[in-house]
């Protein structure tokens, strides 16, 4: 009987060839994904993330007062469905005026006259849009009391400051509370 060390050729294929180079491309794939990981995190902590909605649109007293307590923001709420309901039609015609711009900006040739036609356009549904939005705004700030009222503009301040984080703006420390 033969043992394996006694024979050569047994003891090479029960014996795996030694990859160290595999530790050393495990090791730095996963520095890598802590780099990808730790950019983007830190992205995010930096720039405040995504606050629920769309940053573009501002905090507005229709926002505030939906955050109230439930017997509070229940009336506005209800009020903002039957207001969406009524701006469809104003809210599409919106929507096409913008595809109207794109569309003349990548038309060739230029043509200038028509697109200042478009922007006037879209200028004036924008006009009539805020016209309807103030009613609604204004019956909504009526309804407030004058602490909810003082509370909203602490609120807007410190969405406003939020948003500004990182921008350069004197309102870079946001993690104090918004002031009284």
């Amino acid at each position: 009987m033969t043992t394996d060390a006694a024979n050569p050729q047994t003891s090479e294929i029960s014996t795996a060839p030694k990859r160290r180079w595999m530790k050393w491309l495990l090791t730095g794939s996963l520095a890598m994904n802590a780099l990808f990981i730790g950019s983007f995190l830190g992205a995010v902590w930096r720039h405040g993330g995504h606050p629920g909605g769309t940053t573009s649109v501002p905090a507005n007293i229709l926002s505030y007062a939906e955050r109230l307590p439930s017997a509070r923001g229940a009336e506005p709420s209800a009020r903002f469905k039957e207001y969406r309901r009524s701006i469809m039609p104003l809210r599409r015609s919106l929507q096409d005026a913008r595809r109207d711009i794109v569309a003349v900006i990548a038309a060739e040739p230029f043509d200038k006259a028509r697109f200042v036609e478009a922007q006037k356009r879209l200028a004036e549904i924008e006009v009539q849009f805020r016209a309807q939005q103030q009613g609604l705004l204004a019956d909504v700030a009526a309804g407030l009391t004058a602490d909810e009222r003082r509370g909203y503009a602490r609120w807007a301040e410190f969405r406003r400051a939020r948003l500004m984080r990182g921008r350069g703006g004197a309102d870079d420390d946001v993690d104090a509370p918004p002031r009284k």
